[in-house]
């Protein structure tokens, strides 16, 4: 087994590996490989390799920027919890750290040949001609925040990881019969014909009677119930609120736009055009024939190769951010002028200022009313923050929320009845209560009644403190209060069931004998087709809903039967069947064998981590975790 991992690892796999390893940085991080205790506190142990909060937290915070767009905003640790990312990354520190394990006991090791190679091969490090340059290496690093030794490192750790996970998965192959069987499944394709009958269209239903209204509403009582409500009484602070009644002096206001002129600032932006050249007689000879009056476009097919190159629009600051060699000159030239030949790590510049945006700086008198707002807001949040101290010690001294609210002159808020929507008794959405992510509701909920919650912030402007008042239980809503609610629900009741009798009608009278499509025209029912489709089709556009579709993949070539559609009943019945074609498909049919190849790898991958388990146990300490969320 040694051999073969040793033999695996020198192959081209290895090479491709490292290319993505800058990638995977970005990912999961850098770490010693056989890390021990360094008084950071565990939120794991693996053997004697040890997961610190640090390396717990670092890696937290990256799998949350990544998951950023996904929420549309910023997570914190324990909504992370909620949603299980924190075990999801732990689970994947501890997988790591396993195979890291399993190297090590298999003395797995990687000589500074190979290291070398697969850095030099690496091509983030490649300079203008392709090869290794080792000023492309040092500013790659230092934008990720490694030391050139860290990366090595890492280095080494990757290849010990690619030999064992190499060796394990390079017999991962997918079976052929499976292959077929998978795909004959997936890409099989039936059509066939869809008559839906119309709930609504459902008539000569009798009125119903009381009794059975009073019938359908008890043995519906979920349709009617009230939900729990509680009545709530609560000291709510708000910056916004505190804000209206600070005022700010014009001294302050002037004194905060001097100090915050580049709030009010846009800064000047350039769009520049460039040529780039290898060498400097290049760029010498480009900037000659410039100023001979020779086209900017000219120059650049005659002599880099291809026309100008856009740069921009672009600030100062992010120029130099991009490329600190050419900030300096590039700024400083005016509009359609072009700069002598520059260099940097790429090469030879020369730049045409293309369009030039100056700066813009707000007056002082269209910004004054949003710096005194802002102003006022800022000092509103410090004041409520020792107002809500004020609050929780006077409560800790024995005070009701009553004699708190009027010790300090706050106001108090009584709401009779909230449900855990934010909903008063009438349904109706009770407004300005302090939450964002349901912590009014939720904190409501969460208190006894008769209790009083702790002083919860909300954000960083308001802040709440709560007594639960009383309780009324989720209950079934008499029905003289909602008999208009309880007879439209029998009646949609009763139309669905005429009509899946009629489309059972239907479908009796096509298996007597009778013409489908006849039928359906004599009834006034819809019939339409649906062409040839996976089973996985959801077009309800074209009668192909998720129900249609799975009756379709039940059925036999001729064969109908009676499901669920939209708005109704449809009778189904397959009319083609057209098998799966590999060869007609073979880009998808090669593709899920790679798909199932890469299944059965992971499969054997986790089997392995539980095996290794066995010689390396694994303790999660969740008190450390608790901790950090907290």
């Amino acid at each position: 087994m040694m051999q073969t991992m040793r033999k695996y690892a020198k192959g081209a796999m290895a090479v491709v590996l490292f290319g993505l390893l800058i990638i995977s940085f970005a990912i999961w991080g850098i770490g010693d490989i056989f890390r021990s205790g360094s008084g950071d506190p565990e939120v794991a142990t693996v053997g004697e390799t040890q997961i610190t909060v640090r390396e717990f937290n670092d890696e937290l915070q990256r799998e949350l920027r990544r998951l950023e767009s996904v929420f549309g905003r910023r997570l914190d640790p324990a909504q992370a919890r909620e949603f299980g990312i924190v075990e999801q990354v732990i689970s994947g520190m501890v997988s790591r750290a396993l195979i890291d394990r399993a190297a090590l006991d298999l003395s797995l090791t990687a000589g500074e040949g190979l290291i070398q190679k697969t850095i030099f091969a690496n091509p983030a490090f490649a300079g203008p001609g392709g090869q290794f340059d080792r000023d492309a290496f040092q500013r790659r690093l230092y934008n990720l925040g490694l030391s050139e030794a860290g990366y090595v490192a890492a280095v080494r750790g990757a290849i010990m990881r690619d030999q064992l996970t190499g060796s394990l998965t390079a017999g991962a192959v997918t079976p052929r019969l499976l292959l077929d069987d998978v795909y004959g499944y997936r890409r099989e394709r039936r059509g066939g014909t869809v008559v839906t009958v119309e709930a609504d269209t459902m008539t000569g239903i009798p009125a119903p009677t009381e009794a059975e209204l009073a019938a359908f509403h008890t043995e519906n009582a979920a349709l009617f119930m009230a939900p729990d409500l509680r009545a709530v009484t609560a000291i709510v602070l708000s910056a916004d609120e505190v804000a209206k009644s600070i005022s700010v002096s014009e001294e302050e206001i002037r004194a905060a736009y001097d100090d915050r002129t580049s709030d009010f600032r846009t800064p000047e932006r350039r769009r520049f055009e460039q040529l780039l050249f290898l060498d400097e007689a290049t760029a010498t000879k480009a900037a000659e024939m410039l100023a001979q009056g020779r086209p900017f476009a000219d120059i650049g097919t005659e002599l880099a190769g291809g026309p100008p190159v856009p740069l921009g629009p672009m600030t100062r600051a992010e120029l130099a951010a991009q490329a600190p060699d050419l900030a300096e000159a590039g700024f400083a030239l005016a509009a359609d002028a072009t700069s002598a030949p520059l260099r940097s790590a790429l090469g030879w510049h020369i730049l045409r200022a293309v369009e030039i945006d100056p700066e813009v700086v707000q007056p002082y008198e269209t910004v004054k009313d949003r710096i005194a707002r802002e102003i006022a807001r800022e000092r509103a949040i410090e004041e409520i923050f020792e107002i809500s101290n004020s609050v929780d010690d006077t409560l800790a001294g024995g005070a009701t929320l009553e004699e708190a609210a009027r010790g300090l002159a706050l106001p108090l808020r009584t709401i009779p009845a909230i449900d855990t929507a934010g909903r008063d008794a009438d349904g109706q959405a009770i407004a300005d209560l302090p939450q964002e992510n349901g912590e009014f509701t939720g904190t409501v909920f969460d208190t006894a009644p008769g209790q009083q919650s702790l002083m919860i912030e909300v954000g960083l402007d308001r802040y709440f403190v709560l007594r639960v008042d009383g309780e009324t239980p989720a209950a079934l809503r008499p029905l003289d209060t909602v008999h208009d609610q309880v007879e439209a629900a029998w009646r949609t009741r009763q139309r669905q069931e005429a009509a899946e009798k009629a489309a059972q009608a239907l479908l009796d009278q096509a298996r007597a004998g009778g013409d489908l499509a006849a039928l359906a025209a004599e009834k006034g029912y819809a019939l339409r087709q649906i062409e040839p489709t996976v089973r996985t089709a959801d077009d309800p556009s074209a009668g192909a809903n998720e129900p249609v579709t799975a009756t379709l993949f039940t059925l036999d070539p001729g064969q109908a039967a009676v499901t669920p559609a939209a708005g109704g009943y449809a009778v189904v019945r397959l009319d083609t069947v057209e098998a799966a074609a590999p060869v007609a498909d073979a880009e998808t049919y090669e593709t899920l064998r790679g798909q199932l190849r890469d299944q059965i790898a992971n499969d054997i991958m986790s089997q392995f981590t539980q095996a290794v388990r066995q010689d390396h146990p694994v303790t999660i300490n969740q008190a450390a975790i608790a901790n950090f969320i907290q």
